[in-house]
């Protein structure tokens, strides 16, 4: 795992330091022997100038990397030189502070929000008996669920063997995915009690009724690589979490 962590760290500094035109359907792989690089004398560069420009003459792929519901001022507006927003609007016109966002995925570990993270917020709110607001399409919105152990067996599998110009949507598949009447269901199942929930007839703005990703590219370009943890054993990993959070609090 320290050579994983050291991977997608290499791989987060190389985005943020680079521009990737990633709808650019035209791009050259670099060649398997890179040519020499003849350096142009100019003015003395500060220690950190000097790193830059090294690694900039060693970078051989730049992996970019970007979430459902993130942009690059989420993820990276506030690296030292990027020239991101500070502040954004809600659907609702109200402006907030842009902070770094956690990069959290499903799993036991998953800090879900009302509006974000269904799964881990759904378990909350079912061992808290607190209120789960379902908006619109009568609860019957479909979405895949991919754990955080197969989202970084995949970018291992991307590391180990990179393509070049390759976009990849990566998700739970249609196996993964359930709707928010059918995550109730399961979580009950787990937890032994009941979902309090209430409807609200508008659902999102912007949001969809059924969303899977298509998964046959990526098994197709990294055969060992698959989804490994059930949709079923994800909630359960992430009702035991909130219930050791309860204990320690």
């Amino acid at each position: 795992m320290p050579r994983l962590a050291a991977l997608l760290a290499a791989a987060l500094v190389a985005s943020a330091c680079t521009t990737a035109a990633v709808d650019d359907p035209v791009i050259t792989a670099p060649p398997t022997t890179p040519p020499p690089v003849t350096a142009t004398p100019g003015p003395p560069l500060e220690a950190e100038d000097e790193v830059v420009e090294l690694a900039r003459r060693k970078i051989r792929h730049v992996v970019y990397l970007i979430k459902e519901n993130r942009t690059f001022d989420h993820m990276f507006g506030r690296f030292p030189g990027a020239d991101g927003a500070t502040t954004g609007l809600t659907c609702d016109g109200g402006e907030v502070p842009l902070e770094r966002a956690p990069d959290d995925a499903p799993g036991p570990n998953h800090s879900g929000v009302e509006l974000h993270g269904f799964l881990s917020y759904l378990v909350k709110c079912n061992l808290e008996g607190r209120e789960y607001r379902v908006f619109g399409y009568k609860g019957k919105q479909v979405r895949d669920n991919i754990h955080s152990l197969d989202v970084a067996r995949f970018m291992f599998a991307f590391a180990e063997a990179p393509r070049a110009g390759e976009v990849y949507n990566l998700g739970g598949g249609k196996p993964n995915s359930c709707s928010i009447l059918e995550a109730f269901k399961i979580a009950e199942r787990f937890t032994g009690k009941a979902q309090v929930h209430t409807y609200v007839d508008q659902n999102r703005a912007g949001d969809h009724i059924c969303y899977y990703s298509d998964l046959r590219k990526m098994r197709a370009h990294y055969p060992a690589w698959d989804i490994t943890v059930s949709l079923e054993e994800t909630i359960r990993q992430i009702v035991e979490a909130w219930r050791a959070r309860q204990a320690r609090a």
